[in-house]
């Protein structure tokens, strides 16, 4: 925690909310996006030598249909793409703090916001955790004394997963997670989009999931061609973070009227206009 809100923090009164965001699923459905054919981009690891992120057999110049020439502005790297799934996510975290100030405050409360991306928080809020050794999340060889790092993987209570993301080692591999997520969405009577509309607002639920079409096959195959390419070469899904991120935290508190009688004016003492 940074050192400035600890003076305040876990103290009697005080409640801590702390979203956790899984990326795996966002991550996935957000690279099936990429590598259909209105974008078809091509994706390097600025990581590894800016080589091809698993995708080299299926850019244009290989025969494929991923746009691989840099001139035409379809090329992406691996930090890239990553770095755009925790933005999207941290667009969420921040809705979700500011419903629950805007909670706190209809409810006469006080509370602001924490930064809270520390991996450490996850380990205390009892995710399952893998070590992965320093080397393989950089991506170097195997060293004779490599570190590990523990990585959260997954939330269980006993034998029941809360919180169970599309990558290992709740699948085999990422193919068998990518086309989990696929089935996800467009199994045959329980996918999202063909579940027959029951869940959705659409008066024709059923007519509406018919108009949205199935990924096609070599956009699933590139995704699982980039998707294995990471987890093999880094040992985690996504590479730079794991499946599970923590960003922001809030903190609810009880006021006190007497601070800001002694400290602050009349015409600014918030606490005081919300406790009369």
């Amino acid at each position: 925690m940074a050192p400035f809100n600890k003076y305040s923090a876990n103290v009697p009164g005080t409640t801590y909310f702390l979203p956790v965001v899984e990326l795996t699923s966002l991550y996935i459905n957000v690279m099936l996006s990429f590598f259909d054919d209105e974008f078809a981009m091509f994706v390097l690891d600025d990581r590894n030598g800016y080589q091809p992120a698993g995708v080299a057999h299926l850019g244009r110049s290989a025969g494929g249909y991923l746009v691989d020439d840099p001139a035409q502005g379809r090329v992406a790297t691996v930090s890239a793409m990553e770095g755009w799934i925790c933005e999207f996510c941290a667009i969420e975290m921040g809705g979700i703090l500011q419903n629950l100030g805007l909670m706190a405050t209809a409810l006469g409360l006080g509370g602001f916001p924490h930064f809270a991306a520390h991996p450490a928080w996850l380990q205390a809020l009892g995710f399952r955790t893998e070590a992965v050794g320093v080397s393989k999340l950089m991506g170097l060889p195997p060293g004779t004394q490599d570190l590990p790092v523990d990585v959260a993987v997954g939330l269980e209570k006993g034998n029941e997963v809360l919180l169970k993301p599309f990558c290992p080692p709740y699948y085999k591999n990422m193919e068998e997670a990518v086309l989990a997520f696929v089935d996800y969405k467009y199994a045959p009577g329980q996918g999202t989009f063909r579940d027959g509309g029951a869940a959705t607002a659409w008066k024709e639920g059923a007519r509406v999931q018919g108009g949205i079409p199935k990924y096609a096959d070599w956009t699933i195959a590139a995704t699982i061609a980039y998707c294995s390419y990471l987890y093999e070469r880094y040992g985690r899904f996504p590479a730079t973070t794991g499946p599970f991120r923590t960003l922001l935290a809030f903190q609810a508190h009880h006021l006190d009227p007497d601070f800001y009688d002694r400290f602050y004016r009349t015409e600014v003492n918030v606490a005081k206009n919300l406790t009369t």
